[in-house]
């Protein structure tokens, strides 16, 4: 990074923060909000991947969302779904909790 772009990226990161608000900031969950719902993914060879799920569609719900499934790449290959609530907090944080702890099931199971 030369001296000018290193000036400039601040007020940049700003500008762009700016905008995804503006463009999706009516998507994003309101802070201190809870949703109830449930999120469907694929455990492979290649690793994590999410099928589908039932919270809101915004880039910070997204983002949430896979965070949460990295976390998940200890289980086998299979199709798995979650059932559980999901809250975003003030401070921009997020916490998913299972609705009987530990409610992730196995769906459906790759044969060999």
């Amino acid at each position: 990074m030369n001296y000018m772009e290193a000036a400039i990226a601040p007020s940049e990161a700003k500008y762009k923060a700016q905008v995804e608000e503006m463009t999706f900031g009516h998507l994003n969950p309101k802070p201190g909000s809870k949703q109830n719902g449930w999120i469907v993914w694929a455990v492979g060879v290649h690793g994590t991947e999410v099928i589908d799920y039932s919270f809101g569609a915004s880039p910070e719900m997204y983002d949430d969302i896979h965070d949460f499934m990295s976390n998940q790449d200890h289980l086998e290959t299979g199709v798995y779904r979650w059932d559980g609530w999901y809250k975003k907090f003030k401070n921009r944080n997020y916490q998913f909790q299972s609705v009987p702890l530990q409610s992730i099931s196995l769906v459906k199971r790759k044969l060999a």
